[in-house]
C-alpha cells in the first residue's frame, strides 16, 4: 500500500552552471518569496504543464524548505493554496505529482535559476474526465440531501464498492483516472478520489502523506485523507479498510482520532510526514484525539427522524431557491437566497453565518441576512439578499448550526452580469 515516495533532485555547486541555464530571458519569472512561487507552480500545474523555469532570489532557508524537507513546499505551502470553486487545486494537484528520478528540480546557484520538470498521474483531459465522473456519482447517490456524515460515510462504502487494491501496480494505479478506469488502484488513487468527491459535496477533506513500516521493518509510503464533522478534523485510511471479499468495507479506520487512529493493529503505525504534523497546517487542521462518535450527536426532539450525524437538509427544510444552486444576478440588483423550514423546525437552529468564498465583495455583498416569517402562513425561512457589483462569477456558503452541534452547509454559486 505504498504511494511513490517523492524524490527531488538538488544541485548546489556554485562553480557549476546548468547546461542551457538562462541567464537572460525575460520569460523567466522571478520572484522572492516561497508564496509567490507556490501561485506560478499553482498556475503551471492546472493547466498540467512540468516544465518552465523561475528565478529565485530568496534566502536559502527557503530552498531548504523546496528541495530538502520531503516534498514540503508541495505538502504544506501548494496544498494550502487551495480556491474552494476548483477541486482541481490544492491536494489534488499535490497529489498527481508523479515523482521518481525523472521528475527534478534543479538550481543554478550562478543565475539563481529554479528549473522545474515536473510529471502527472492524469492528463488534463484524464482530470476533466474525473470531474465529470464526479459530479454523475454525487447525482447517483444523491449525496447533497445528506448531513455531512452521511455523505462521508457514504462516499467511503461507494468507494470500497467500485476499488480494488492493485498489488501488481503500474502508473495508472496511482490515479482517480485509473481507479475509475479500471476499478483498482493504490492509496493514492484512493485518497485522491475521496479527496475529490468530499470536496464536491461541501465536506472539508485533505489529502495526507506519510508511512508506515511494515513487519519486516522496511518504511512504506502512504496516504490517507482527513475529514472536518462539527468543528474537527479526523483520520480516515479507506484503502486499509477496503480488504473485505464481498466488495464492503471495514470501519477500523474510519474517522479515527489520532490517539486510537491505529488501535486496529498497533503492529502498523500511520506517521504522517513532518510537513502535516508541525507548522501552519498542524494549526490550520488540528485532528481530534479520539474518534467521532455519531452518538454524541443528542436529539432535540424525539418526534424528528434521525439519520446519520444528525439532520439532513430535507429533515429541516421543505426547499431551497434556488433549487438549482446557481443563480444570476444583474450588477447593481438584489437576489434572495432562501432555506424554507418545514414548521417549527427554525427552533433547532441555534445561529447562522455566510461566507463569500469565491469573488469576494468587488462581486459581490450580502446587505440583509436573517430568519424571516411571512405573516400570511407561518412559513419560516432564511433569507439571504445579495447585490451583484463587478461581474463575474461569485460563490458562497450558508451555514446552518444547530442545537445538537451540528453544522449544515449549503453551498450556491452564481454569476454577476
Amino acid at each position: 500500500m505504498t504511494r511513490v515516495k517523492r524524490i527531488l533532485v538538488l544541485l548546489l555547486s556554485l562553480s557549476m552552471v546548468l547546461t542551457g541555464a538562462v541567464t537572460s530571458n525575460a520569460a523567466t519569472q522571478e520572484v522572492s518569496n516561497l508564496k509567490t512561487l507556490a501561485k506560478i507552480v499553482k498556475k503551471h500545474s492546472l493547466k498540467h504543464e512540468g516544465k518552465y523555469n523561475i528565478r529565485y532570489t530568496g534566502g536559502n532557508a527557503d530552498l531548504n524548505s523546496l528541495f530538502e524537507r520531503e516534498g514540503d513546499f508541495f505538502a504544506s505551502t501548494l496544498s494550502m493554496m487551495d480556491n474552494p470553486a476548483n477541486s482541481n487545486d490544492a491536494d489534488y494537484m499535490v497529489g498527481l505529482f508523479k515523482w521518481n528520478a525523472q521528475n527534478t528540480l534543479t538550481w543554478d546557484a550562478d543565475t539563481g535559476i529554479i528549473r522545474f520538470n515536473l510529471r502527472f498521474y492524469e492528463t488534463l483531459k484524464q482530470t476533466r474526465y474525473v470531474t465529470r465522473r464526479v459530479k454523475k456519482i454525487v447525482s447517483k447517490l444523491g449525496l447533497r440531501r445528506m448531513g455531512n456524515y452521511d455523505k462521508v460515510k457514504t462516499i467511503y462504502q461507494y468507494i470500497c464498492k467500485q476499488l480494488r487494491y492493485s498489488y501488481n501496480t503500474v502508473s495508472a494505479d496511482y490515479s482517480p483516472y485509473g481507479a475509475l478506469k479500471n476499478h483498482k488502484g493504490v492509496c493514492n488513487a484512493y485518497s485522491l478520489l475521496m479527496y475529490k468527491l468530499c470536496v464536491a459535496v461541501n465536506v472539508p477533506c485533505k489529502y495526507i502523506g506519510g508511512y508506515f513500516y511494515d513487519d519486516k521493518g522496511a518504511r512504506c509510503e502512504h496516504a490517507w485523507n482527513i475529514v472536518a464533522l462539527v468543528d474537527k478534523w479526523y483520520n480516515m485510511d479507506i484503502t486499509w479498510d477496503d480488504n473485505r471479499s464481498d466488495g464492503g468495507c471495514n470501519y477500523n479506520y474510519f474517522l479515527r482520532g489520532s490517539k486510537d487512529f491505529d488501535s486496529h493493529d498497533p503492529s502498523t503505525i500511520h506517521t504522517m510526514d513532518k510537513c502535516y504534523r508541525t507548522g501552519d497546517f498542524a494549526l490550520q487542521f488540528p485532528i481530534a484525539k479520539k474518534r467521532f462518535n455519531p452518538k454524541t450527536m443528542s436529539d432535540v426532539n424525539s418526534k424528528i427522524r434521525i439519520g446519520g450525524m444528525g439532520y439532513s437538509d430535507t429533515d429541516l427544510l421543505t426547499g431551497i431557491y434556488p433549487s438549482s444552486y446557481t443563480f444570476k444576478v444583474k450588477k447593481g440588483k438584489i437576489f434572495d437566497i432562501q432555506l424554507q423550514f418545514k414548521k417549527g423546525m427554525e427552533k433547532l437552529v441555534e445561529s447562522m453565518s455566510y461566507s463569500i468564498i469565491y469573488g469576494k465583495e468587488r462581486l459581490a455583498s450580502v446587505r440583509d441576512f436573517g430568519i424571516l416569517v411571512d405573516k400570511n402562513d407561518g412559513q419560516s425561512y432564511t433569507d439571504l439578499e445579495l447585490k451583484g457589483g463587478e461581474k463575474g462569477s461569485v460563490r458562497l456558503k450558508i451555514y446552518l448550526y444547530l442545537k445538537n452541534g451540528q453544522q449544515l452547509a449549503f453551498c450556491f454559486s452564481g454569476e454577476v452580469t
